[in-house]
């Protein structure tokens, strides 16, 4: 698997224009992510759907979106979101008509779901870099603490202290988000 920084070239022809870079970009991400989407959904073709539907957005407003950190960080938040939104929506979908009266909470759950998630994306977006870059490699790329710290070249220790640090920021912002709107 290519590192972030090609990825972060390969968007930015994206962004020209260039239909080839798209293509490496989907077919680098297009199997890992359907299979990171059945975590979520209950069979393969919603997955794949979810996918799809993700890449046609990413061409679609190819022109306003940058990422100035990890694009495999994106997608995969991308496809939790969705995957979860998505399922949400087929569960509802196969409720009787009649017990959708009984639901009125379900709705409201899912905008909260959604304002949680917007606001735990902006703030960790609003993490100092070094930070924010350990956080995403835990807690996104999945890699372990020693794993981070040989990538980014600094001791475990160090990795402990910026989860550590990034844990205690997001705690402490949402905190006043959810309790001060």
């Amino acid at each position: 698997m290519m590192n972030s920084d090609s990825d972060i070239t390969l968007w930015k022809e994206v962004q020209a224009g260039s239909l080839t870079a798209f293509e490496i970009l989907f077919k680098r991400y297009y199997p890992p992510l359907c299979v990171y989407a059945l975590q979520f959904l209950p069979d393969s073709d919603l997955a794949k759907d979810t996918v799809q539907e993700l890449f046609v957005t990413l061409w679609e407003n190819r022109n306003e979106l940058t990422f100035t950190s990890s694009f495999k960080s994106y997608l995969y938040a991308s496809i939790r979101f969705n995957s979860i939104r998505r399922y949400n929506k087929k569960e509802a979908a196969d409720i009787p008509l009649e017990k959708l009266r009984e639901l009125p909470s379900k709705a409201d759950d899912q905008l909260e779901f959604e304002e949680l998630y917007l606001a735990i994306m902006e703030t960790i977006q609003a993490l100092p870099e070094r930070c924010r870059r350990t956080f995403v490699l835990s807690r996104f790329e999945q890699l372990s603490y020693t794993q981070i710290a040989e990538k980014m070249n600094i001791s475990v220790k160090t990795v402990e202290a910026h989860i550590s640090k990034a844990l205690r920021l997001i705690h402490k912002s949402l905190d006043h988000k959810l309790h001060n709107p």
